[in-house]
């Protein structure tokens, strides 16, 4: 029981650190965010794409099933898409002060 004690204590130590990081370099948090965000949403997406791209591909006569190029500018398209709407909703929120915001809780 104390050593699952002593691990909560260090995972919420990590948690507080992570979380003053973020708050001094907000640019740092949006842009590992968005990191994650093409991570976690590009991988499965490009993969599906390949599998019904091969699948398409044996039902239509001539067609390529992968298409490196089209993958590469889909997923750019799709980052600048996601940076910008990052950027739009986190720019009010960067000109906070959190230290400010913490003391008055």
């Amino acid at each position: 029981m104390g050593a699952l004690f002593q691990l909560s204590r260090e995972v919420a130590q990590d948690a507080r650190n992570t979380l003053r990081l973020w708050a001094r370099r907000p640019w740092h948090t949006c842009f590992a965010i968005l990191a994650l965000a093409i991570g976690i949403g590009a991988i499965p997406g490009i993969a599906a794409a390949v599998l019904s791209g091969r699948l398409l591909a044996s039902l239509v006569e001539g067609a390529k099933s992968v298409d490196a190029l089209t993958y590469t500018a889909t997923v750019l398209f799709l980052a600048c898409i996601a940076a910008a709407g990052i950027w739009a909703a986190t720019r009010s929120i960067a000109r906070l002060d959190v230290a400010e915001i913490l003391r008055s809780e």
